[in-house]
């Protein structure tokens, strides 16, 4: 078998959720950069970075679904789920098929973690102070593994880790999954969760450098300050990473693969 077909697709962005809004704020030009309290009550560096609406749900997860699964599955199960129906596979039918998973989620839950340890350490080294559901809220195969127990995928199902490459190994290793004949879908994508933490080494990296921002129509050199007005088009970039580069986005796109459709 020499060729795979994206099939369907799923969309959770720092500008909208689903396919339809994504392409709206697209096209109007709405930026999905906006203020981070965490990052203004930390005092980092950047301040500004682009994060999903917080009202997020769906029907698949209940209460008890929602102890094990971190922001970075929640938003993995909802672009799942639209991928399955644009590709025209009910949700309760997806367990009848071959399907594989492979993720690229490059980092974990990393305010939980730090949260974890330092309770641990602030209550007298005392395991109890720390969630039972530690572990699976903050390993990087999270999100694989909750789409793997929502959807009743039986096929393998893996993590891959390689920074910002992560999401297209694992549409790569997918499409190679389906070529060997092993399966009939892989879903594929990648996913990502911006919290305070994480963000701290990127500031680190921007403390190291000497950034000259000069933006067209903007007030001055600091409008990195603006969501409005950060990310837009720069006069001169004298650095590869500008005050507001901190992690700017968190998608979580999931492509479900079949084969047997001919191409358009």
């Amino acid at each position: 078998m020499n060729k795979v077909f994206i099939t369907g697709r799923g969309l959770v962005t720092p500008i909208g959720v689903g396919l339809q809004e994504n392409e709206e704020s697209l096209r109007s030009g709405r930026s999905g950069i906006v203020a981070v309290p965490e990052f203004v009550e930390h005092r980092l560096d950047s301040q500004v970075g682009g994060m999903v609406r917080e009202d997020l749900s769906s029907p698949l997860l209940d209460r008890r679904a929602l102890r094990f699964c971190p922001p970075v599955g929640l938003m993995s199960v909802i672009a799942a789920q639209e991928a399955f129906a644009e590709a025209g596979i009910p949700a309760e039918e997806v367990r009848n098929h071959r399907i594989a998973v492979v993720g690229g989620v490059a980092g974990g839950n990393y305010r939980e973690l730090y949260e974890f340890a330092n309770a641990y350490v602030s209550k007298g080294y005392k395991s109890r102070a720390v969630s039972p559901y530690g572990v699976p809220r903050v390993m990087p195969s999270s999100a694989v593994s909750n789409l793997s127990l929502v959807f009743g995928m039986r096929g393998e199902s893996y993590d891959i880790s390689a920074a910002c490459a992560s999401s297209a190994l694992a549409v790569i290793i997918g499409a190679r999954l389906i070529r060997s004949g092993q399966y009939d879908m892989v879903l594929a994508g990648g996913a990502e969760q911006l919290d305070w933490v994480q963000a701290i080494g990127f500031c680190a990296v921007l403390s190291t450098v000497t950034v000259t921002v000069l933006y067209w129509r903007a007030a001055g050199p600091m409008c990195c300050w603006n969501p409005k007005k950060a990310f837009r088009r720069a006069e001169s970039v004298r650095s590869a990473w500008s005050p507001g580069s901190v992690q700017t986005a968190t998608p979580s796109i999931w492509s479900c693969r079949m084969p047997p459709l001919p191409p358009l």
